[in-house]
């Protein structure tokens, strides 16, 4: 089982239980609709090799909206919501802990505002290199 098999049986768990469960189901709803927001703009990524590269030894769980697979080798957690994109964080303790990487793996608190750029569209141009769609399945190669 590869980690897309993980993250796919994880969107089916959630799902099944946001049908009993209010709370779950409007955070699931809240994702989607940020998706359908931002998402088009976003890397597409196979899961598979984020998990490969950032957390090689990492065990998938699940909480809430979220599948995480954090490495305790490098630190990094993999965070895959079930609305079919994902982030990089470093948990490592110092001061990127909490931060986000780009698909590069550099800390995006490095990146700096571009001259005349003001507070939104920075906040775009970090969430655009900060977030990648999922490939589903059949787009995988």
């Amino acid at each position: 089982m590869d980690s897309k098999d993980r993250y796919s049986e994880g969107v089916k768990t959630q799902n099944t239980l946001s049908k009993e469960n209010e709370v779950l189901h409007a955070a699931i709803e809240r994702s989607r609709e940020r998706k359908r927001l931002y998402g088009e703009n976003w890397e597409v990524v196979n899961i598979n090799d984020i998990v490969a590269r950032f957390a090689p030894d990492a065990v998938p769980y699940e909480k809430r909206v979220k599948i995480h697979w954090h490495s305790p080798t490098t630190g990094y957690d993999v965070v895959a919501d079930v609305s079919g994109y994902l982030r990089i964080q470093d948990l490592n303790p110092g001061p990127y802990k909490g931060t986000f990487l780009d698909i590069n793996g550099n800390h995006i608190k490095d990146i700096p505002h571009l001259a005349g750029e003001n507070d939104a569209a920075y906040q775009d141009r970090m969430m655009r290199i900060s977030h990648f769609r999922i490939l589903k399945r059949e787009e995988m190669k």
